[in-house]
């Protein structure tokens, strides 16, 4: 049975939207404004010690000190928003969860946006930052990513493992996407309505704005990738979510692989919901039985 939050949310996110039936929809602009306002307006309330806000050409991301250490290794966190939206300071709110409970650093890379950066750009921001992270902390370090993040931790842990940099303890992917091409789907034809986060705001889900333009690249579909020397992975997402065969395959492949990996579908929630974490139950309780199942099997 949903928590009460969670029955709240769909109520209000369903409501939400049949407010604004027919209305202009909002431009990505718009859209980037008022989740970073509304980010800005909650970021800061976190126990951790320090912030460190880092930009340089090699690696920008946010860093999070937990204000009590008690652990070597650290998190490293890339927050999803389709691509399009999303920030480090959106991903305090994940990475809060492993600085203040777990006593871990959290690394959250700042990566370019679509359409602006397209796909590849992304991948070598992202990239740069977990090399940075890796270094630091001696490969103590556990890849976590939501969404399109989820997909960027996949395609960056792909092209690590192909430039011969170490790969991580464990890997935590919250709804991850990726197959990049829904039409066709089964989950996603039948689930379409169902999810009332890609159905109510699919605008925002434009996986077209991040083709690289390059034919064979091999890191875009990340399901298709070498997961043979992969750590453990824990895959959660929701029962009600259009993108739920991405997780599926993803975890099949994986396992087909020989890589220690675990599918979690949660019934009646929806894309992503462990970014809820901050209020949500069952995000909480998931990610701690994710960072529990990752840590024991490192």
């Amino acid at each position: 049975m949903l928590s009460k939050e969670a029955r709240q949310f769909i109520r209000d996110l369903t409501a939400s939207y049949e407010q604004n039936l027919g209305k202009p929809a909002p431009s990505l602009e718009e859209i980037r404004l008022a989740e970073q306002k509304e980010f800005e307006a909650r970021a800061f309330a976190y126990p951790t010690s320090r912030v460190e806000v880092r930009r340089t050409p090699q690696a920008s991301m946010d860093v999070l000190h937990p204000a009590h250490e008690t652990s070597a290794r650290a998190a490293f966190y890339i927050h999803g928003g389709g691509w399009t939206t999303g920030s480090a300071l959106r991903a305090r709110e994940v990475g809060a969860f492993f600085s203040e409970e777990c006593g871990m650093k959290a690394y959250l890379p700042e990566y370019r946006l679509a359409p602006e950066c397209k796909f590849d750009g992304q991948l070598t921001d992202c990239l740069g930052a977990y090399r940075a992270a890796m270094e630091e902390t001696q490969g103590e370090l556990f890849v976590f990513g939501s969404s399109a993040g989820g997909h960027l931790a996949l395609a960056t842990l792909l092209k690590a493992q192909d430039e011969g940099l170490p790969m991580p303890k464990g890997v935590g992917l919250f709804s991850p996407v990726t197959y990049l091409e829904p039409n066709g789907k089964d989950c996603y034809d039948c689930l379409h309505d169902y999810d009332i986060i890609l159905h109510l705001f699919s605008d925002k889900f434009c996986h077209e704005c991040i083709a690289s333009g390059t034919p064979d690249d091999r890191y875009l579909r990340t399901v298709d990738g070498n997961f043979a020397a992969f750590p453990p992975v824990f895959i959660a997402c929701g029962s009600e979510e259009c993108l739920l065969e991405d997780s599926v395959i993803l975890f099949k492949r994986m396992k087909k692989a020989g890589v220690k990996a675990v599918l979690d579908v949660k019934p009646g929630l929806w894309h992503s919901y462990l970014e809820c974490q901050h209020w949500l139950p069952e995000a909480k309780e998931k990610l701690r039985e994710m960072l529990g199942y990752l840590l024991e099997n490192a």
